[in-house]
């Protein structure tokens, strides 16, 4: 019910989830209606959360374009350029901190442990 995008060795950049009960279902595609979309970031798991960042909005700023939306956060409130520069800079220095402390994202033990 969910997509993954992937690195090259297949571990999930960012999932697109359906904001509707259900998920998606490949047979049902053609005719869904939903909403809308949610993308996720799981920063502790991700290796290089500013690259998956940025290939994430590129994906959400298309699919806004293509269907007619528009990119919000949690609240509905739309998100923008500056607002996502600074969440940008959150998960830089989220990721800077872990790393400060003896502990990559995306490393073995940062899956472990944000399992």
């Amino acid at each position: 019910g969910h997509y993954h995008a992937e690195d090259g060795e297949g571990y999930t950049l960012f999932t697109l989830s359906n904001v509707e009960p259900g998920g998606f279902a490949v047979e049902e595609m053609a005719q869904l209606q939903t909403r809308g979309l949610t993308f996720t970031l799981d920063v502790p798991r991700v290796v290089d959360g500013v690259a998956a960042f940025d290939r994430m909005i590129a994906l959400a700023i298309r699919l806004a374009q293509n269907l007619g939306g528009r990119i919000v956060d949690d609240n509905g409130v739309s998100l923008t350029e500056p607002a996502l520069i600074k969440i940008r800079d959150t998960v830089a220095t989220l990721q800077r901190q872990m790393l400060e402390h003896e502990l990559a994202a995306g490393s073995a033990t940062a899956l472990r442990l944000f399992d």
